[in-house]
Parts: structure tokens; C-alpha cells; sequence
């Protein structure tokens, strides 16, 4: 019983490196020569940002890199990102 669940433990984390390899991370900045769109669920543009500016906006994040759409230029980098109401302190 241990064997099988020290095995289970292993292929559980073996599974959880590969996939956050597949990942791109949102760097703090946009770097030079790129532009950076953030999309909604719906695909619907929520912020733009250019070469040099913080990659950080107010109510955005869980941004993950994905395919633009053909329209855009090809320095364009697409980001899905969850949009977060901003909440106060009551």
C-alpha cells in the first residue's frame, strides 16, 4: 500500500512540473519590440500594453500566454487573462 501511494505522490508531481513547463509567465515588463494584449474569456481586448511598460494592471490577473488572432501585427504577444472586481475594505 505505501508502494502505491509513494508511486501515486511521484506521478502526481512528475504531472505538475511538466504542465507548469507548458506555461508561459507574464514578465513584469513588456520587452522591447512587443506589444501586449490582455483578453477576456470572450476574447474581447481588456488592456493594452506597450514595449517598457509594467505588464501589472488593476483588476487583471491569471494571465496566461495564447495564439493571437491573424489580425494582429506579429509583435503583438496575446494574454487570457481573469478580469477581478475591485473590492474596498467595510
Amino acid at each position: 500500500m505505501k508502494r502505491i501511494l509513494i508511486l501515486l505522490v511521484i506521478a502526481i508531481a512528475l504531472f505538475g512540473s511538466a504542465v507548469s513547463l507548458a506555461q508561459s509567465k507574464l514578465p513584469r515588463k513588456v520587452p522591447r519590440g512587443k506589444t501586449y494584449v490582455y483578453l477576456n474569456n470572450s476574447g474581447k481586448e481588456i488592456a493594452r500594453k506597450r514595449a517598457g511598460q509594467n505588464t501589472s494592471s488593476t483588476g487583471i490577473t491569471d494571465c496566461a500566454q495564447i495564439t493571437c488572432p491573424s489580425t494582429f501585427g506579429k509583435d503583438v504577444v496575446c494574454w487570457k487573462c481573469v478580469e477581478r472586481p475591485i473590492t474596498s475594505a467595510q
